[in-house]
């Protein structure tokens, strides 16, 4: 086996810029697309000097940067639907997208951890000794602000940050601007909406409390937008004397959906008048689909799907297979006020499922023809 091929393979370059230097950040793309490292590595010379800590977290391969900034490389396939996400063994047609977020007028500070735990892992470059990985369990900006340091951890598998707010700060000095970006905007709701070259990023509002008698005492917090990419929090009255802790991300809520076996990924969302959750992609074997739905099992190598959930993600309230003997993707999906379901692609199956009268009921040839189909509002019957 060729190890230095499939090296090659498995990492993605990303360039971007930090300041005034060109940084190039080697992506390691088999953990930023399929799921979370769970704590910080340590860099001990394996990157470039700038570069503190990394880690990876939901698609997002994030670099702590001695600049007081934080860069975030996320990846996609050129090619929507490329069969190459389902089939790790293909090459990928890759590009990359990095934004930064900038502490403004921040004190020059460190970042403070663990001394790390060995990651079994070692690095290689010129002649010098194989540098070890090491990894750690949280970061934390001291005095980012004067009296406010950043904390950055995992809590159930899930990354967080806090700023740490010291007796008689003053949290008007927290200022973040974003680069590499189009625009920032607040939702209804008080989410801050980033709105990038592929679309848009969603941080939930902010939470922010104290501990007084060890009871948790919830402060008036909300997003405060200054500019088009920068923003600030708008914090209500609280006890100075006492510690405060803005937390900028709550999890609502988040589940796995996949079978035992088989491979698979999202390629549409769609969210209900009712908050209830509608998704579509493709999946291999063994999707957990539900009694009563069109199709249970399915009929090729890949086939599509469409999956609802209740509005909290508990419940999977239905999930169906559709598709024939070849391979069958989705590209989008859309649910009208009565609940059915439309949902488009493009299949390679001379048998996909039409209905008598439609507009074009038999497979055209070719590598593979568009389609357009619509569900019942329990997904059991084409319409």
């Amino acid at each position: 086996m060729n190890h230095r091929k499939n090296w090659f393979k498995y990492f993605f370059l990303c360039v971007f810029l930090s300041g005034d230097s060109l940084c190039i950040l080697a992506v390691d793309y088999s953990k930023a697309l399929s799921g979370n490292t769970a704590s910080f590595v340590r860099n001990n010379g394996q990157q470039e000097n700038n570069i503190l800590f990394k880690t990876d977290y939901n698609g997002q391969s994030i670099r702590f940067l001695s600049s007081n900034e934080i860069s975030v490389a996320v990846l996609r396939n050129k090619v929507p639907n490329d069969s190459s996400l389902i089939n790790p063994a293909a090459e990928r047609n890759l590009e990359c997208l990095v934004w930064n977020y900038q502490f403004l007028n921040a004190n020059k500070t460190t970042i403070f951890s663990e001394e790390g735990k060995p990651n079994n892992i070692r690095h290689f470059k010129g002649s010098a000794e194989p540098m070890e990985e090491k990894i750690v369990d949280d970061i934390v900006y001291k005095n980012l602000y004067n009296h406010i340091d950043l904390h950055y951890y995992y809590s159930s598998g899930n990354l967080k940050y806090d700023f740490i707010v010291g007796a008689n700060a003053n949290t008007d000095e927290i200022k973040i601007s974003l680069k590499g970006i189009k625009n920032i905007r607040l939702s209804e709701t008080g989410n801050l909406i980033i709105t990038h070259a592929w679309g848009e990023v969603e941080e939930i509002a902010p939470y922010a409390y104290q501990n007084k008698n060890e009871n948790r005492v919830e402060v008036s917090c909300s997003y405060k937008i200054i500019d088009n990419t920068t923003f600030a929090f708008t914090v209500g009255k609280y006890d100075k004397t006492k510690e405060l802790i803005i937390d900028p991300l709550t999890l609502q809520w988040s589940t796995y959906l996949g079978g035992a076996a088989g491979a698979g990924q999202i390629s549409d969302i769609h969210v209900g008048q009712n908050g209830d959750v509608y998704v579509t992609g493709q999946y291999t074997t063994t999707y957990p689909t539900t009694p009563g739905v069109y199709n249970l099992s399915n009929s090729g190598a890949t086939d599509a799907y469409i999956a609802k959930l209740s509005a909290n993600g508990s419940t999977l309230l239905y999930a169906t297979y559709i598709g024939g003997s070849g391979d069958d993707w989705t590209n989008g999906i859309d649910v009208n006020a009565a609940g059915e379901v439309f949902i488009m692609g493009y299949t390679r199956s001379a048998n996909y499922p039409t209905t008598t009268g439609s507009f074009q009921a038999t497979f055209q040839g070719g590598a593979s023809d568009l389609f357009i189909t619509k569900f019942s509002a329990t997904a059991s019957t084409l319409l």
